[in-house]
């Protein structure tokens, strides 16, 4: 030992009982701190455990959007619209009542560009409005180009073979008469709920009734269609 005043020197026994408390101190610590780690970990795998457990199952969702189509006369393969045009039978020039005469072919003849001959009506209903359809028909005066008509001329449009994608509810083709220069008519319709999809029907039974013929020649008219959205009221 040094005089007060002066920094002291341990010895060397106070040296060595600072170290054994050291120690000991770090002895007492690290045996502590295993103890409280044990207990942290098992309530992380009690939590785990029980999550897994509760989640046996989950409800999620899929979805898609359906986009609407177009409601529209059908084409066929070479994109003419699928509405039929009527060539009957020769009548003669007569006084009297021709009767009734039978359609022998179903090409446009004010059209050579068309070049659709069968007798079917066809409809593509892609709307997915499922609200129905009509399809009404107008015929003009028959004129042979030279100011003659023929008077009193009805066409009677009689359909057969009625298809539909949706075969729980077809639509109706009542059979309709149209008036030459007359007004327009339900030929083919399809009510709220039906129709959807394609639908057709065959009116090659449809025939012409010619009361009488004045001049000689070939007589034409205008057969027009227009589908519109909804049945007929």
């Amino acid at each position: 030992m040094k005089v007060a005043g002066r920094s002291q020197r341990l010895s060397g026994e106070q040296m060595m009982n600072m170290k054994a408390k050291l120690l000991i101190s770090a002895v007492v610590l690290g045996m502590g701190l295993p103890l409280a780690l044990p207990a942290v970990a098992n309530a992380a795998e009690g939590d785990t455990a029980s999550s897994d457990s509760a989640a046996t199952s989950a409800t999620k969702s899929a979805q898609v959007k359906v986009d609407a189509g177009l409601l529209t006369l059908s084409k066929d393969g070479s994109g003419n619209l699928m509405a039929p045009s009527f060539v009957f039978g020769d009548a003669k020039v007569s006084t009297k009542d021709q009767g009734s005469l039978k359609a022998t072919g179903f090409s446009n003849t004010k059209n050579a560009s068309d070049t659709y001959t069968g007798s079917t009506l066809s409809v593509d209903d892609n709307s997915g409005a499922g609200k129905g359809w009509d399809v009404t028909a107008t015929l003009s005066d028959f004129s042979d180009g030279a100011s003659h008509t023929l008077d009193g001329a009805n066409m009677t449009m009689t359909a057969s073979g009625i298809e539909s994608d949706t075969k729980d509810t077809l639509p109706t083709a009542p059979k309709t008469t149209l008036t030459a220069g007359g007004a327009a008519a339900p030929v083919f319709s399809a009510a709220v709920g039906s129709g959807m999809g394609n639908s057709k029907a065959d009116f090659a039974g449809t025939t012409l009734d010619l009361p009488t013929a004045d001049y000689a020649g070939t007589y034409t008219a205008d057969l027009t269609y227009t589908l519109a959205a909804g049945p007929t009221a």
